[in-house]
């Protein structure tokens, strides 16, 4: 994979576990920011930004757990 490759909303939404609309909602809050947006308006994530949300988050719940 590229360092710079990028995902769409439904890649995102797989890599989480989440419903596919739940990206675009996480850039809408800051939570996670798409990096671009096609002509027809629609996102795109670093593949490197989401690799590390999913770090962080995964670090979070190994700490509830613990």
């Amino acid at each position: 994979m590229r360092d710079d490759e990028m995902l769409t909303a439904r890649q995102v939404a797989k890599m989480f576990g989440v419903n596919p609309q739940t990206p675009g909602r996480w850039d809408d809050q800051g939570k996670l920011k798409a990096r671009h947006r096609t002509l027809g308006g629609q996102r795109r994530w670093a593949k490197a930004d989401c690799d590390a949300l999913l770090a962080e988050v995964s670090g979070e719940q190994e700490t509830e757990e613990a």
